[in-house]
Formats: structure tokens, C-alpha cells, sequence
């Protein structure tokens, strides 16, 4: 009879641990488990782009990580700036600034609780939301100046995702 209620009073500190551990997931961390490429910000929508006074980024600004190449715009919702978030890519657009030719990483978050679209490609992005994809053109190109950078073309998801894997750390 002790063993039976010694067991009844494990299972019963077991059920109320279990019921009072509190979930701390927020929707400025991508603790969700949503798939994707996870990326650091390190713009936030709003803010200056590398403190041109200009206009405010239209996205959010990503990286891999401290040391990759490539920029990642994320159209969604303004983000934390230092934080990680899942990112589903949707194209690239390749620019020149200066003599450098850019590439830039267009996705949207994972996350449906941060999302401002639902795009899941380029063709998507072109038909559903061209005006959206016009801003970013003129946005990058127009940036640093009237004439200072050219929009040299769009790439689809696949080619976006390739850039991105070969920037990933090993």
C-alpha cells in the first residue's frame, strides 16, 4: 500500500512540474522550431542604412553572421536588432554600389507571427506584390544617390539558397 501511494505522489509532482513549467517562447526569438536558415539583424526596419542619411530601411537587415558577405532584407514586421530569426528566402537581387557588385538576399521570417506577407518565391513576389518589389528596386538603387547604384537583375529562390549555403559555416 506505501509503494502504491509513494508512486501516486511521484505521478502527481510530476503532472504538476509539467503543468507548472511556463513556455517562454516570444515572437522575437525563433525558439519556435520554424524551419528555415536562421540569421542574425542587424538593421531593423526604420533605421538608417550604415547611417546614410537618407531613408529609413523598408526591411529588416540580416546576416548569417559577423563575417558573411551577403545582407539579407527581411519584409516582415520590425524585428530586434542582435536577435535570431528563421528566414525563408524568396530571391536575390544582384545591384552595383560603387564598383562592387551586391547581393542581396530578399526573405521573408518563418514565423506567420512577425510575417507583414506571404510570398514563397520570386514568381510570387513579382505577380502577388509587384508594387513591393518595385520599392525595393528604387529603394537600392537609389540609396546612396541618384545614379550612384544600378539594379543589375533579380535571381529566383533557388539560386538564393545556393548563395546562402555556400556562405553557411561548415
Amino acid at each position: 500500500m506505501l509503494k502504491h501511494i509513494t508512486a501516486m505522489v511521484v505521478v502527481i509532482s510530476l503532472i504538476a512540474i509539467l503543468f507548472s513549467c511556463k513556455e517562454q517562447n516570444s515572437v522575437n526569438t525563433p525558439t519556435h522550431n520554424y524551419p528555415g536558415i536562421k540569421v542574425k539583424v542587424i538593421q531593423s526596419s526604420g533605421e538608417l542604412y550604415n547611417d546614410i542619411e537618407y531613408l529609413p530601411l523598408l526591411g529588416n537587415l540580416a546576416k548569417l553572421d559577423d563575417e558573411s558577405e551577403i545582407e539579407i532584407l527581411i519584409l516582415s514586421k520590425k524585428l530586434e536588432r542582435g536577435e535570431l530569426y528563421a528566414i525563408d528566402p524568396i530571391g536575390m537581387l544582384r545591384y552595383i554600389s560603387g564598383q562592387e557588385e551586391i547581393k542581396l538576399i530578399v526573405a521573408i521570417p518563418t514565423n506567420p507571427e512577425v510575417q507583414s506577407i506571404k510570398s514563397s518565391d520570386l514568381v510570387d513576389l513579382s505577380v502577388e506584390h509587384a508594387s513591393i518589389k518595385r520599392i525595393i528596386e528604387q529603394w537600392y538603387s537609389s540609396f546612396s544617390g541618384l545614379g550612384q547604384n544600378k539594379i543589375i537583375t533579380w535571381e529566383n529562390k533557388t539560386v538564393a539558397m545556393d548563395a546562402l549555403n555556400r556562405e553557411l559555416p561548415k
